[in-house]
């Protein structure tokens, strides 16, 4: 535990108070470092004995693969490019280890299961696991809570919901976004700005 503290200090990897797990880069970072981790601490089981030598290396040999195959996922899915065939193959075989260590045993997750078979699916068909980035994708979702959050006054969900589909609409209309920047753009020059020229000498 002690060896395990140090590692994540030194990579500046931090478990999040309020999810209580790593998240987010902490996640990535962990994972890209899977096999340094695991060096360290099985030059520390062999030091405390060979019973726990023998038991970490048991283990080892089941998470090491799982968290390697999960790192490959997620560093293909975040580069937001179109892949090479190489990388499509090496995609597949990650989803399908992952798939196959995480989730073997585990019936009440076989959604969970079946949608690194989607995956690793789409990536063959499309070349690519995504054109988004998440960075891309958070800034959608703040966007769309943005203009959510315009519309919750309004009575009535119906109404409500065709609000905010015009809403994302408008945001999706080039002309539109023009005319309302020539239209806030006006706004901001018009009465502070008129106002100003007939006072100045």
């Amino acid at each position: 535990a002690q060896c395990l503290s140090k590692q994540l200090d030194k990579l500046h990897v931090q478990i999040q108070a309020f999810y209580q797990m790593f998240i987010g880069n902490h996640c990535y970072k962990l994972l890209a470092n899977a096999r340094l981790i695991f060096d360290e601490l099985k030059t520390v089981a062999r030091a405390a004995g060979n019973d726990t030598a023998a038991s970490f290396e048991d283990f080892a040999k089941e998470a090491l693969p799982l968290w390697e195959s999960l790192y490959t996922v997620t560093k293909l899915s975040l580069a937001a490019k179109m892949l090479t065939e190489e990388e499509v193959a090496e995609f597949k075989l990650a989803c399908l280890r992952y798939q196959r260590l995480a989730y073997a045993s585990d019936d009440s997750n076989a959604l969970k299961r079946h949608m690194y078979t989607h995956l690793w699916e789409f990536a063959e068909k499309n070349m690519t696991v995504g054109l988004f980035a998440e960075s891309a994708f958070e800034s959608i979702h703040a966007r769309y809570n943005a203009i959510k959050r315009r519309y919750l006054g309004m009575i009535g969900q119906h109404a409500r919901d065709a609000a905010i589909r015009q809403g994302l609409a408008s945001q999706q209309d080039r002309e539109a976004r023009a005319a309302r920047a020539k239209q806030h753009a006006a706004v901001a020059r018009g009465p502070r700005a008129k106002g100003a020229h007939e006072t100045s000498p």
